[in-house]
């Protein structure tokens, strides 16, 4: 199939712009469509303080299924943090890279 005709794959983050989560071990969580299925969703997640960043494969719920949620376990510290998710589907393709979402990490409560 052709991706300019193909529907490209969608993943969406249960992360808002704006929210601050309890670091420590947290759990990411999103959602990921298209229409033939979806066999992997990668995350990055960017430490806006230092400027590092990592990209983890998330676990899907659902391998190969058009709609399946994702999720990812990982240890942050305090800080300010951005979020980008990028799913890919059964023939490789993927969406371009959706925009960063920023979030805070705040342990001390």
């Amino acid at each position: 199939m052709d991706p300019t005709v193909d529907p490209l794959p969608v993943p969406t983050s249960d992360i808002v712009a704006g929210d601050v989560l309890r670091g420590g071990d947290i759990t990411l969580t999103g959602m990921a469509v298209d229409d033939i299925g979806i066999v992997r969703v990668r995350v990055g997640i960017k430490n806006r303080d230092t400027g590092g960043w990592t990209r983890f494969d998330a676990v899907l719920e659902d391998f190969g299924s058009s709609s399946t949620r994702w999720s990812l376990e990982t240890e942050l510290r305090d800080g300010r943090y951005a979020l980008s998710v990028r799913a890919f589907d059964v023939q490789g393709y993927s969406q371009p890279i959706m925009p960063w979402v920023k979030f805070e990490v705040d342990t001390s409560s």
